[in-house]
């Protein structure tokens, strides 16, 4: 009777079982955008390739602000992401990431003020401005601090969600005194007449650019495939150029990663942000 039972229970599941296995998919992070179009065009295309590459079904996922994108990264929602060295980093240590392909410059920040702010001409005359960032745990946060020894002196940052189009458009509108801006987003986003209207008061050291990172519930068999596709296959660099479009434009390729190049970068984040 027992027996009798227990196989009429299995039989009933087997459905929901199977059921459920047919609706998994994979989750694509997207950090939050300026808007969904921006991230339909710019994510889009690879996400659908990898999608093709994969067999598997994968959902953009964007987060609707800064914290809903940390709470998702750190909770290991997300299959696929592409993000900054940092995080790339505490991916690896905390929950077995593996970065697959990068961006093969290198990742700089600028602090750019008004061409008519005469008052600020580097780190020491920002000690008492305020100036407007991403939040955290933007890297160029973390790497701006760095040039103040005295954490008493660190500036005071507002931060600005819709990444550096909404952070200099802050500047513009009164919100700071000076704003932290990606090289990428200054040499390659603003043209020349847009550029002229600000001057460069700081750059931060460069770092290894950001990352397209795979969980582990990826095979080691579909990363190999992802490396070779986005690298070698024509329609595999093709599926990135929006991504590199936005964040470096020199680009021709995104590039293979190595392990190691991220290695120990975890403890920038963990020094510096609160919650890590």
């Amino acid at each position: 009777m027992i027996k009798s039972t227990l196989k009429l229970l299995v039989l009933l599941l087997c459905p929901v079982l199977f059921a459920g296995q047919a609706n998994a998919q994979l989750v694509f992070g997207v950090p939050p955008q300026k808007n969904t179009r921006t991230a339909l065009v710019t994510y889009s295309p690879l996400v659908d390739y990898l999608s093709r590459l994969t067999a598997e079904t994968i959902e953009m996922r964007v987060a609707t602000g800064w914290f809903d994108y940390q709470s998702s990264i750190k909770s290991g929602e997300y299959d696929f992401l592409i993000t900054e060295p940092h995080i790339v980093g505490w991916l690896m240590d905390k929950r077995d990431y593996e970065p697959l392909v990068k961006l093969p410059s290198l990742l700089k920040y600028l602090v750019v003020v008004p061409v008519d702010n005469l008052t600020v001409n580097g780190p020491a005359d920002l000690v008492t401005q305020i100036v407007c960032s991403r939040p955290p745990p933007s890297l160029g946060i973390l790497l701006f601090y760095e040039t103040f020894d005295n954490p008493l002196q660190q500036p005071s940052i507002t931060n600005v969600n819709g990444g550096d189009v909404n952070v200099l458009a802050g500047l513009y509108a009164g919100e700071c005194d000076a704003a932290l801006l990606s090289s990428s987003f200054h040499a390659d986003v603003l043209n020349d007449a847009q550029r002229s209207l600000l001057r460069v008061v700081l750059e931060t050291r460069g770092m290894i650019n950001e990352a397209l990172v795979a969980s582990p519930d990826i095979s080691f068999e579909t990363k190999d495939r992802i490396i070779d596709s986005l690298t070698n296959e024509p329609s595999g660099i093709a599926a990135t150029e929006k991504i590199r479009d936005m964040l470096d434009s020199s680009a021709q390729s995104m590039v293979p990663a190595n392990m190691l190049e991220y290695s120990g970068l975890s403890e920038l984040l963990e020094d510096q942000s609160f919650g890590w």
